[in-house]
């Protein structure tokens, strides 16, 4: 009988700084800046072969995303999770909010593997990505607040010139929509994996060299990773992929308040109405796309 080939699977595991994290034939730790760090974590690298670790003040985890799409072989499912986030496979967290916290000394007590049907399901071609952040208004907004969003109007003007099913997912995702898939983490063939970094870092390359970010906080630096954040999304949404949401588990000793159920929905009903004038300014959009 013909021995069937165990696909070969990895899930990068982003670190920056000494610590605990996974380490196994799956999950992979590399170190995400390496080239600007003194520090030698005694794992993989980011800054071998062609690679950007330089820019990770700027690319945060997109660095050992870059070298993963660069420098690894013989892949055929590539994923990426943080030496603090892990998905949560086999539901231990019993949440039901994008995460649960728990205590950095908890973290050997998980189990990370991943079960079949996960298996099955990437096998046919579904992409798993960390449940949706829900924010309390549109995407477009949000982002503004938060980060800088003169950078933002340049990323939407350099889909605006590609005219592509990109932009206009963009602008219905950014502005009808408060759901976005969070801290860059996913598992997916490789095979499609290459297509998205392609894209990707095609895109965040034109945007750099029309931003100065010299005199950005430490924060806003990282406003290539904010934006990939965004833009899986749009990815997602343009190529009609089938995606599997699955929540994560955030190792830290923080003492953050649980939120009830009814809370967690009642705030998601609230920040769903708002959406409603943001819509009306995308259809605006939409009609002026439409007439050039």
């Amino acid at each position: 009988m013909k021995k069937i080939k165990k696909p070969n699977i990895k899930i990068l595991v982003c670190c920056h700084k000494p610590g605990e994290w996974i380490n196994d034939d799956i999950y992979m730790p590399i170190q995400c800046g390496k080239a600007l760090s003194n520090v030698d974590l005694a794992i993989q690298g980011d800054d071998t072969g062609d690679n950007i670790s330089a820019k990770n003040r700027n690319y945060a985890e997109l660095t050992a995303m870059y070298w993963a799409w660069k420098n690894m072989k013989n892949v055929d499912y590539i994923g990426l999770c943080h030496y603090r986030r892990y998905f949560d496979f086999h539901n231990q967290s019993y949440g039901f909010e994008a995460y649960i916290e728990r205590p950095i000394s908890s973290i050997q007590d998980f189990e990370y593997s991943i079960p079949d049907t996960f298996l099955s399901q990437i096998e046919k071609g579904h992409i798993i990505v960390a449940s949706p952040f829900i924010v309390n208004t549109c995407l477009y907004l949000n982002y503004c607040y938060y980060h800088i969003s003169d950078d933002l109007r340049v990323l939407e003007d350099v889909l605006r010139k590609r005219n592509d099913i990109y932009y206009k997912s963009f602008l219905k995702l950014m502005w009808c929509n408060n759901r976005f898939f969070p801290c860059n983490m996913f598992l997916m063939s490789f095979v499609e994996y290459d297509k998205y970094c392609t894209w990707l870092f095609d895109v965040l390359s034109e945007v750099e060299s029309r931003l100065d970010i010299s005199k950005y906080t430490s924060d806003q630096s990282r406003v290539f990773a904010y934006m990939a954040e965004r833009l899986l999304t749009v990815y997602l949404y343009a190529n009609v992929m089938k995606v599997k949401e699955l929540s994560f588990v955030w190792f830290n000793n923080s003492n953050s308040p649980k939120r009830s159920w009814l809370r967690v929905k009642l705030s998601n009903f609230v920040s769903a109405l708002s959406l409603l004038p943001m819509c009306l300014e995308y259809r605006r959009k939409k009609s002026v796309q439409n007439n050039i």
